[in-house]
C-alpha cells in the first residue's frame, strides 16, 4: 500500500490528536462534572470541530478504503457544533465520547499504522 500524501497524513494525525485530547480531557470526570465545567465542554467542542473538519478534508478515495471511520458523521457533528452552537447538547457529546470515540481512535491508529503515516510538524 502506498503512503498517503503529506496533507492526508496531516489530517489523519490531526484527527488522532483531537481524539487523544478529548479522551485526556474527560479522563476521570463524571457526566455531572462534565456538565458543570464550561471550560471542559468548550475544549471538547473545539476538538470535535477539528476532528470533523479534518475528516472532511481526507480525500474521498482514501475514505472509501477505510469504512470503519464514520467520516460523514464526524463532519456532521462539526457542522452542528459550528452552526447550531446554541443547540449542542453536552449529553450528546458525552454519549459519543463514552460509546464511540475510543473505537474511532483505535480504527484511526490502525489506519495510520497500515499506511505508514509519519508524524511531521508541518502545517498546511
Amino acid at each position: 500500500m502506498s503512503q498517503p500524501s503529506q496533507i492526508t497524513q496531516y489530517y489523519l494525525l490531526s484527527m488522532k490528536d483531537s481524539c487523544d485530547r478529548i479522551l485526556k480531557y474527560i479522563d476521570g470526570h463524571s457526566l455531572e462534572e462534565f456538565f458543570s465545567n464550561q471550560l471542559l465542554i468548550d475544549a471538547v467542542e473545539r476538538n470535535f470541530l477539528v476532528l470533523g473538519e479534518a475528516s472532511k478534508r481526507v480525500p474521498y478515495r482514501f475514505k472509501k478504503k477505510f469504512t470503519t471511520i464514520p467520516w460523514e458523521s464526524m463532519y456532521r457533528l462539526r457542522n452542528r457544533i459550528a452552526h447550531e452552537f446554541f443547540d449542542v447538547d453536552p449529553e450528546m457529546l458525552w454519549v459519543i465520547m463514552e460509546n464511540d470515540l475510543k473505537e474511532n481512535l483505535k480504527d484511526l491508529l490502525e489506519i495510520i499504522q497500515q499506511n505508514r503515516v509519519v508524524h511531521t510538524h508541518k502545517k498546511y
